[in-house]
């Protein structure tokens, strides 16, 4: 919390100076891209012919990553970073931001293919899907296992994929 604090150039509820380290900015940069590659190199893109399919193995493999402890903490702590630091905000978004494309390429392949009807907004798809997560993740909820990971996929598809 100190680090956070100094960081910020606050002053330190714990004494002493709160001068900037100059490698705090560093320090930031480095985790948040730490977390992005440690979960990044373990979301692939499938193409089993399904879209279905393929959405579901990919959200299992998402909701496996982000269900880790480590993972929830770490997610948990740049959620709330991001209500204090505009620029830890932006690094943030940066890799929310490939998570999201990565979800959307999928959902675009589905609409090259006929899976889903033309006009579909690839983005808002994957922005629910991220939402499903960041609630569940900061309240302390349990991530969706395969039954709900199939009912999300099967209500984007027939239930509520939404036209641009």
């Amino acid at each position: 919390m100190r680090s956070q604090i100094v960081a910020r150039n606050q002053p330190s509820p714990y004494g002493g100076s709160s001068a900037a380290p100059s490698s705090a900015p560093r320090c930031a940069r480095r985790r948040i891209e730490a977390f992005s590659q440690v979960s990044l190199d373990r979301f692939r893109l499938t193409d089993t012919g399904s879209v279905r399919n393929d959405l579901c193995e990919l959200l299992t493999v998402i909701m496996r990553e982000f269900g880790r402890p480590q993972m929830r903490m770490l997610l948990r702590h740049g959620l709330g970073e991001t209500c204090r630091d505009p620029d830890f905000t932006e690094l943030f978004r940066e890799v929310m931001n490939r998570r999201l494309e990565l979800i959307a390429s999928l959902v675009d392949r589905g609409i090259e293919r006929g899976t889903f009807p033309p006009g579909t907004d690839a983005k808002l798809i994957a922005d629910l899907i991220s939402g499903v997560i960041s609630i569940r993740v900061a309240d302390g909820t349990p991530l969706p296992g395969a039954e709900e990971i199939s009912a999300l996929v099967d209500g984007l598809l027939y239930g509520f994929a939404t036209p641009r």
